[in-house]
């Protein structure tokens, strides 16, 4: 009975070593992810995971939408197919990132200019012309994802970082100037170019195709200064967007460590919500790696147990020999 109790206390001690190593070792094979104090730069360079997580609609309000953004442009024309579906989740992957140097009429033409008005570019007010006027080289990084809500996923969704928020701030500044030139022109067939507001123009790069470097924080510190304006402000890795459609309304959007989207929320003049979607980040994988993990040690602690068995076995036998000779 003495040696079964000492073989089961070496099994439980081998397997309780397991356990306290699992941690380590499924961190060490499937490395860092959101949530885990690991903020990632977001460069050709850096460990940026490819890796999932879900997305939710956690609320839609149909008619507090109409009545306080807008009835003709709702949330599927920010989000994606799907996204007025309230309690739907979709899986939103990371796949790749790359970076890449922009000219101020690629940031113009891609970003700032409607696609309807692009006929701009066939005037005096060209690529040359922004290019000569608004010069300037910018760092962006992208990230290619597969949308959570849209009806074709093999389309990737691409996220921009401007590495330093300055960018941003020049592109504010450079485009009202250009729109101001645009619109001062004599000739009757320019066509006219609307401004944007800073809180307008924030949004419109932030709603859902551009993330922010890390720290997220520090990173939205400066930008809430540059724009020092009363309609933007930041909270806690958040960007909080003081709108105006049919009514007042406000926008928060929450910045996980990536950079990257992890809530917005929609709320009416009366701080009720009326939109959300929200970021699961419990990754499948996890489960996966922790399962393997228990088998290996499962395995462990029976290969313990048959060697010290054996070993066992041996001294008995051998034992036993030297008695008989004796």
């Amino acid at each position: 009975m003495e040696k079964k109790k000492k073989i089961i206390i070496i099994v439980v001690v081998v397997v309780l070593i397991g356990l306290f190593f699992l941690p380590g070792i499924i961190f060490s094979i499937s490395g860092p992810r959101p949530g885990m104090g690991q903020p990632i730069t977001l460069t050709p360079e850096s460990n940026l995971e490819k890796t999932s997580v879900e997305k939710k609609i956690a609320l839609f309000n149909y008619n507090s939408w109409n009545s306080t953004v807008s009835s003709s442009y709702l949330p599927n024309n920010y989000f994606g197919d799907y996204s007025i579906l309230p309690g739907l989740s979709g899986e939103f992957v990371i796949r790749s990132w790359s970076n890449d140097i922009w000219n101020a009429s690629e940031i113009f033409t891609y970003f700032l200019i409607p696609r309807k008005q692009l006929g701009i570019l066939n005037s005096q007010f060209n690529k040359t012309y922004i290019d000569k006027n608004y010069f300037g080289l910018y760092v962006v990084n992208q990230i290619y994802t597969t949308p959570a809500f849209e009806d074709d996923t093999s389309r990737p969704q691409v996220f921009y970082v401007f590495q330093y928020p300055q960018y941003l701030k020049k592109f504010f500044d450079d485009y009202n100037s250009y729109v101001e030139h645009v619109n001062n022109d004599t000739n009757p067939y320019t066509p006219q170019l609307s401004n944007f507001t800073a809180e307008e123009f924030l949004f419109h790069f932030f709603v859902n195709q551009s993330a922010v470097a890390t720290p997220a924080n520090f990173y939205l510190y400066i930008l809430v200064d540059l724009f020092n304006d009363e309609d933007v402000r930041m909270g806690n890795n958040e960007l909080i967007l003081d709108l105006e459609g049919v009514s007042n309304y406000t926008v928060r959007i929450g910045f996980d460590e990536m950079g990257l989207s992890s809530y917005i929320i929609f709320l009416d003049e009366n701080n009720m919500p009326f939109y959300g979607i929200t970021t699961d980040y419990s990754n499948m994988r996890w489960i996966v790696w922790l399962i393997l993990g228990i088998i290996i040690i499962a395995i462990v602690a029976v290969v313990s147990y048959i060697i010290i068995k054996r070993v066992k076995r041996n001294k008995k036998f051998k034992e036993s020999l030297e008695r008989m000779e004796s």
